[in-house]
């Protein structure tokens, strides 16, 4: 799951054009989010650094979540 701050989210997508939801959709989106629960086996990756350190976070996460299973 990407995780960023409600301005982070707005600035990414207020820069894609032609994407299929509109900004005006954001914060009831977000307010009905649910987090990454601990029984689950998600993980969270912060956005907001550069696209390179989130793949890479990803992946980790990716291979965090193989090694619980």
């Amino acid at each position: 799951m990407l995780d960023g701050s409600l301005a982070e989210l707005r600035r990414n997508l207020s820069s894609r054009e032609g994407h299929f939801m509109p900004e005006s959709l954001l914060e009831s989106q977000l307010a009905l989010l649910e987090p990454v629960g601990e029984d689950e086996r998600g993980r969270s990756v912060r956005i907001g650094v550069p696209v390179l350190a989130v793949v890479a976070a990803a992946l980790a996460a990716v291979d965090a979540v193989r090694a619980d299973a």
